[in-house]
């Protein structure tokens, strides 16, 4: 009779075993897809905003702008740097925040308060080494 006892307990165990293993494998898979994306999305901005900082039309837009202007005051705008953003989102051209802002007056928008994972990256352009006068800007972009 002790024997039947511990086989089934010894089975109880094993399915245990066979359960966490199972879940530990699907949870994986969900990580590996969720950090696939956040990679994604990080090469996606990192590439708009380097491309509007090499592009000397573009940094002259930013640095033209004498007030620091958000996604609303952008949309709308005939600036070409916009234009680069808007078109290198891909799907996620409706999805996505944008400021251009002096160093010290940069402010998180109010509609990104309500988002639940919002991916920001930014890129500080400057005028050439001959500019002296011009004042930095920081372009911050934030995707959700």
């Amino acid at each position: 009779m002790n024997k039947r006892g511990f086989i089934r307990t010894l089975e109880a165990v094993i399915a245990i075993i066979i359960v966490f293993v199972f879940i530990y494998a699907v949870s994986q898979s969900n990580i590996e897809r969720a950090s696939a994306k956040v990679d994604s999305i990080k090469s996606l901005q990192e590439e708009i905003l380097r491309g509007i900082s090499e592009n000397e039309e573009y940094r002259e837009e930013v640095l033209e702008l004498d007030i620091n202007l958000y996604n609303e005051d952008l949309k709308g705008k005939d600036f070409f740097f916009i234009n680069h953003v808007s078109n290198n989102l891909g799907g996620f051209s409706d999805r996505y925040a944008l400021i251009v802002c002096n160093p010290n007056d940069c402010i998180i928008p109010d509609s990104l308060f309500d988002k639940e994972m919002v991916y920001t990256s930014a890129v500080v352009i400057s005028g050439s080494f001959d500019e002296i006068s011009s004042t930095p800007k920081i372009v911050r972009l934030w995707v959700w």
